[in-house]
């Protein structure tokens, strides 16, 4: 009989430590949740593109443009030389720039679409690719920066 006391008071005690825990936690975790939403905005926007570009050995004017003059919804290609071992000799360009900028624009240039093949209404990325042979086909819509220049496939 006597317990029963001792035990209410031993719970509201319990709750009153969990609830001073709480309100101590709580400012704390409120700053470490916003500066994760900070951490995570400059991954997921052109700071963690141009990141990634770097450890790849991309031009950061290059992955700029690319933001810049291809459209959200639309659809594009990446256009890479034919002889890819001339390019890594002649430009000092590194293998892995040329196999990782399809899934890099793939990834950081959502909503718009990376697609294998360009046809007409897609843009591509020519990096070191003939650009001379897209000449009929494409309008450039800048001046080539970083080895690589960004068209419209008109025909």
């Amino acid at each position: 009989m006597w317990t029963q006391p001792l035990r209410a008071n031993a719970g509201l005690a319990l709750a009153a430590v969990a609830a001073v825990m709480l309100v101590g936690r709580l400012p704390g975790a409120y700053h470490e949740l916003q500066h994760a939403a900070t951490a995570a905005a400059g991954r997921n926007e052109l700071g963690g593109a141009l990141a990634a570009a770097d450890s790849l050995g991309l031009n950061d004017d290059l992955v700029r443009a690319t933001f810049a003059e291809i459209p959200p919804r639309s659809r594009f290609a990446v256009v890479l030389p034919k002889d890819e071992t001339a390019v890594e000799q002649r430009d000092s360009v590194a293998a892995i720039t040329f196999a990782g900028l399809p899934p890099l624009l793939g990834n950081y240039l959502l909503p718009r679409r990376l697609v294998s093949t360009p046809v007409a209404g897609t843009y591509i990325v020519c990096f070191y690719c003939d650009a001379a042979a897209w000449s009929g086909r494409a309008r450039w819509l800048g001046p080539a920066v970083g080895g690589g220049r960004i068209g419209y496939v008109t025909r």
